[in-house]
């Protein structure tokens, strides 16, 4: 038995904390967001294309990101690496469909 406004206090908290952590991973998994951070981290707060490839991520350079998200994946176990390819596993088509029709429920397109 939980009190009502105990139920009330988890519920706020959930959408709190669960607004919070998705401007987090805004800040922290946005490709866009990246680069305008290199660009007002930088003392001149200006960049070129080739200033943003070196400076992206920490100075880590723009191929880390795709290289830390595949790290991801292998690691959540959403695929498998055999031969220079990437084979999805039976959880990664699980999740992969499961965003798939989120997607199509919340109408988000592919293209932009």
């Amino acid at each position: 038995y939980v009190p009502a406004g105990g139920f009330g206090l988890f519920v706020h908290a959930a959408l709190f904390f669960g607004g919070w952590w998705q401007v987090y991973n805004l800040a922290d998994r946005g490709c866009a967001l990246h680069i305008v951070l290199a660009i007002c981290e930088s003392p001149e707060r200006a960049l070129s294309a080739p200033e943003i490839e070196t400076r992206y991520g920490a100075g880590r350079g723009l191929h880390w990101m795709p290289d830390k998200r595949i790290d991801e994946i292998l690691d959540h176990g959403l695929a498998t690496l055999h031969d220079g390819l990437l084979h999805a596993t039976p959880k990664g088509a699980r999740v992969a469909h499961l965003f798939g029709l989120l997607r199509a429920v919340l109408r988000l397109d592919d293209t932009e």
